[in-house]
């Protein structure tokens, strides 16, 4: 990585940083082990459901809230549609945001002007 895509990183992580410690949002902004325990938690929950047996309140609303979605090898989190027309909402964790944002950036076509760093093709 650029050193000085390294240093906007940094910067973006480190606002992230100050967001979740001088906010309520917690739960907005999943931290990856957060993440990876709601895969697992939905998952158990729809084994449970599988195998009929009964589900603690906390799984149900689990089920309610989110559904697995198998990407080549990967599961992701997604948030549960009631029809196979409705848009997927992909969940993410914070330390893919940065990447996430910034493709979409430069793929916008947004760059920086002006003497200052240019993005381009990476």
């Amino acid at each position: 990585m650029d050193k000085s895509i390294e240093n906007l990183k940094k910067e973006f992580e480190d606002g992230l940083n100050n967001l979740y410690i001088d906010s309520n949002i917690r739960s907005t902004l999943l931290l990856e082990g957060d993440y990876k325990n709601l895969i697992s938690q939905v998952k158990e929950a729809q084994e449970l459901r599988r195998l009929g047996k009964p589900l603690s309140s906390k799984l149900y609303r689990k089920l309610n809230q989110y559904e697995l979605l198998n990407i080549g090898e990967e599961e992701k989190l997604i948030a549960r549609r009631f029809t196979n027309e409705e848009d997927i909402k992909l969940y993410v964790h914070r330390e893919q945001l940065f990447d996430i944002v910034h493709a979409a950036h430069i793929n916008t076509g947004h760059k920086r002007q002006k003497g200052k760093l240019t993005f381009e093709n990476m």
